[in-house]
């Protein structure tokens, strides 16, 4: 299931709940690094700007509670403790398990949403979950209730994934709607990357998709997945190179920075965006001019960093005016048109104020072939 799709389900789930017709749980299951944790914090800063029909705000203060239970114990749903009254044994059970007060990570009693992520909960002991499953099912804990604004949600492996993860009994599974999620890649290059990935790097995956999630059949080989060029892009970020660059890329992303490291390196073959391409549109360097071996791999090299320029702009609220917006439009109509065509859509996506100028329009007409 892709982001938005996953994000209406959850809002679906959400209101549902605060208009206080029984609250459903979330359960999201698939392979290491495909953002099952990061989607929860994700979704709350974008609940926060939308609101609530249910609560009828239109913003909201939403809270996420990160509970990673692999690690836990079951004394962690309730610490007993002997009643020498009546020779019971009574359970003290956390405020913040239930949705109160508050924890490190969440303000409870100051948001009007909080969502609680049990993660790795396919990484967890039996006694855990015996000790969650009513909880799961019935909102109540010891004799306690959870918060009415507290949504429940898990996240995990799967057993095929390698990561020691086991299956979850029927009985737990029937408490969740459970989803299964695999990598998308557009999110990750739309959401996450303007700004935040080097170019290069963006460049490679939009060019080659195999570059973005790949999980090695055996056990101690290094996967290559977003998170893996996320560290390797701080690095470069950083100004490691060479020997030290090569040894840190096969650390983050294993065998698939062979791959990716054709892409790097075109420093001498491409121009630099702000001061050359948006300066000098017509006369900018392109790919190839230098050293004809790299035309093609860098002209998506350098829609990579126009994207990433573009991207950057815009996380830093910084609006791309006409001039810039036309001098990018007019430079990557000098490309080969189908690079042209993918490097613009590219651009789009990193910020959309490029979409607004008449050059645009202009550049749709001409490649209408290659957009239909």
């Amino acid at each position: 299931m892709k982001f938005q799709e996953l994000y209406e389900l959850t809002d679906a789930m959400v209101e549902s709940g605060l208009r206080g017709e029984g609250w459903m749980n979330l359960l999201l299951l698939g392979p290491i690094a495909v953002a099952k944790t990061s989607f929860f914090p994700w979704y709350a800063a974008e609940k926060s700007k939308r609101g609530s029909e249910a609560l009828g705000k239109s913003t909201l203060k939403v809270g996420v509670d990160l509970r990673i239970t692999s690690s836990e114990a079951s004394t962690d749903t309730g610490i007993p403790s002997a009643n020498k009254e009546n020779g019971s044994l009574d359970f003290f059970v956390p405020d913040d398990v239930l949705g109160y007060g508050s924890s490190e990570k969440c303000d409870f009693d100051q948001n009007d949403l909080n969502i609680s992520v049990y993660d790795e909960f396919t990484n967890t002991r039996g006694n855990v979950r015996t000790a969650y499953q009513q909880f799961f099912l019935g909102r109540e804990l010891r004799g306690r209730k959870a918060a009415p604004n507290m949504m429940i949600a898990a996240t995990g492996n799967r057993p095929k994934d390698l990561s020691g993860s086991t299956h979850l009994e029927p009985a737990l599974l029937d408490r969740f709607i459970k989803i299964d999620m695999e990598p998308d890649r557009q999110a990750w290059l739309s959401e996450f990357a303007p700004g935040n990935i080097h170019p290069c790097i963006i460049a490679a995956v939009m060019k080659r998709a195999d570059l973005f999630h790949r999980i090695p059949d055996e056990k101690g080989k290094r996967p290559c997945t977003g998170r893996g060029l996320h560290s390797i892009s701080r690095l470069m970020d950083n100004g490691l190179a060479g020997d030290m660059l090569d040894a840190a890329g096969h650390g983050c992303i294993g065998d698939a920075w062979t791959e990716l490291r054709a892409y790097i390196g075109y420093g001498h073959a491409i121009p630099l965006v702000e001061e050359e391409v948006i300066e000098d549109p017509d006369g900018a360097m392109i790919p190839g001019e230098v050293d004809p071996s790299v035309r093609l791999s860098g002209e998506y090299a350098i829609a990579g960093n126009i994207a990433g320029w573009l991207g950057a702009r815009k996380k830093k609220g910084k609006r791309v005016v006409s001039r810039e917006a036309n001098a990018i439009i007019k430079y990557l109509s000098r490309l080969q048109p189908e690079v042209a065509v993918f490097a613009l859509k590219m651009a789009v996506d990193a910020n959309s104020d490029v979409a607004e100028v008449r050059l645009f329009g202009d550049f749709l007409k001409k490649h209408e072939a290659l957009l239909s």
